[in-house]
């Protein structure tokens, strides 16, 4: 009985245990995001364009859109995110460009009072103003069972309103989230801004 028990039983045991230790481990190392959009309402912007000497980068573009995210690695390796992208169109990585501050004025003070007669009334403007280090800009390194926590801006001509999905480039893998966006702020604001001829800079 000793004798089966030490050249059967025993090694059988001492299998099990390392595939279920392998198979533990394996399940820790595994590829794992948790994304978080902490944005209440997923809206594009068509965005105010009132300066001519400090234009946005990306002036030629109409749209712009932000959604701040919390990711998470549930892995027990580090995982580096290397790109955003949105339909695997729209890019957000580590040669993008953000402003520090982008309006859109929803309601402008000069109003039609009566027919023909306009006044000064009640503007209305929203906006978002980026902090230094706010923004998820890759490259991004989260360490295990840490989270990163951030804003991605992307810019674009067409708009995309409707269903939508979120792609996250990594080092170990693409994550993939759905992403709605179902409201358009379209700026009010009147100006003399005139966008350069792309075809002169050619």
């Amino acid at each position: 009985m000793t004798k089966i028990l030490s050249e059967f039983i025993i090694p059988f045991l001492s299998l099990i245990i390392s595939l279920l230790a392998l198979y533990f481990s394996s399940k820790k190392e595994k590829f794992s995001l948790t994304v978080d959009i902490l944005t209440k309402e997923n809206s594009e912007w068509l965005v105010d364009r009132a300066s001519n000497d400090d234009p946005d980068v990306y002036f030629f573009e109409k749209y712009r859109f932000f959604v701040t995210l919390v990711i998470t690695n549930n892995s027990s390796l580090p995982i580096t995110i290397t790109e955003f992208s949105i339909n695997e169109k729209l890019v957000f990585n580590s040669f993008s460009l953000i402003n520090n501050n982008y309006q859109v004025t929803v309601k402008n003070n000069w109003e039609e009072v009566f027919p023909g007669i306009s006044g000064y009334g009640t503007g209305k403007t929203i906006g978002i103003s980026i902090k230094e280090g706010s923004l998820l800009l890759p490259p991004i390194t989260i360490k295990p069972y840490e989270s990163a926590v951030g804003t991605i801006g992307f810019h674009y001509d067409t708009s995309i309103i409707g269903n939508n999905t979120l792609h996250i480039k990594t080092s170990r893998g693409i994550k993939h989230i759905p992403l709605n966006i179902w409201k358009k702020y379209i700026s009010k604001e009147k100006n003399d801004y005139i966008p350069i001829d792309i075809s002169e800079l050619l």
